[in-house]
């Protein structure tokens, strides 16, 4: 089930046109439940009643949440965005957030994944039915990507000063965006979010932003009797279910002396093929020797 739709652009701006057919399959699926018609009447309260995707999203979770103290910014507006004018004119004209997150990523690296990796200019411009990426040529001119947009250094800069809303930031400038409208105290997230937050801690410190404490998140694994029964039998303790899979294999094809042996053995006589297999080839096209060889690195690549 999935709303089928042919528009493009910022999806907090996409039409809700269309989406009643969406409701309409939900509501089959629901069936006769005590529920369904206060679901169905939320849904179409929200996405029939508004022309655009974040409007309906915020009047679906205010009616649901709002009298929990919940507050909704459109991060959209044009108000909040001249806030930030600033860091994308920044970005548009010196770029700092590529070098900064590019150093402090080097330094993470032996510690923690890469979760990104920034562009020179980590923008999109929008328009009606529009985002895509802003990138700059050798002489300095803008180009927004598959269309024929071009700005001048001064046309556009002009434009982040009138029409901020305009420009919207990536995945690497987004939390210095989030937190400059709306301070945070704490990021509470998982292990892989924190250590994207860490990669861009550099650039908060560069247009002095406050950066919130990093808080991971509680993590729980629920392992079923059985197949963690299995999992023991295998010779393997409880902690290495955060293992990756090939460590593990590894590990279990080790431990199989006979196993192990049978597969040493097999492989030096594959290789004594292939050697084999590379004279006749030479012999045949000298060209031919370099695929064989590949096949047979290919072929050796497991490792007991």
């Amino acid at each position: 089930m999935k709303w089928e739709t042919k528009e493009r652009g910022s999806t907090g701006r996409l039409s809700t046109a269309g989406i009643g057919e969406l409701i309409q399959e939900v509501e089959r699926l629901c069936g006769n439940n005590p529920f369904t018609a206060e679901v169905i009447l939320l849904l179409k309260n929200a996405y029939e009643q508004h022309p655009h995707l974040s409007a309906a999203t915020r009047e679906l979770v205010l009616t649901l949440f709002g009298d929990q103290g919940l507050l909704v910014i459109d991060a959209d507006r044009s108000t909040l965005k001249k806030l930030f004018a600033h860091v994308i004119s920044e970005e548009l004209t010196l770029h700092p957030s590529f070098e900064i997150v590019n150093s402090t990523t080097e330094r993470l690296a032996h510690h923690y994944k890469t979760q990104l990796s920034p562009r020179e200019i980590n923008l999109f411009y929008l328009d009606e039915g529009l985002r895509e990426r802003i990138v700059k040529d050798e002489k300095g001119h803008y180009h927004v990507l598959n269309t024929d947009l071009d700005f001048s250094r001064e046309f556009i800069l002009n434009l982040v000063e009138k029409q901020p809303e305009r420009f919207s930031p990536n995945v690497v400038l987004r939390p210095l965006y989030q937190e400059t409208i709306l301070p945070n105290i704490a990021y509470v997230g998982g292990p892989g979010e924190i250590a994207y937050w860490m990669q861009l801690k550099e650039i908060f410190a560069h247009y002095n932003v406050f950066f919130p404490m990093l808080v991971p998140r509680n993590n729980a694994l629920i392992l079923p009797a059985r197949p963690l029964e299995k999992f023991i039998n295998l010779g393997f303790e409880r902690k290495d279910v955060f293992r990756s899979f090939d460590d593990l294999s590894k590990q279990w094809l080790s431990a199989q002396e006979d196993l192990s042996s049978g597969i040493h053995a097999s492989s030096e006589k594959m290789q004594e093929l292939y050697n084999e297999l590379t004279l006749l080839f030479t012999k045949a096209d000298p060209t031919l020797a370099a695929s064989v060889q590949g096949e047979k690195k290919c072929s050796m690549d497991l490792k007991i």
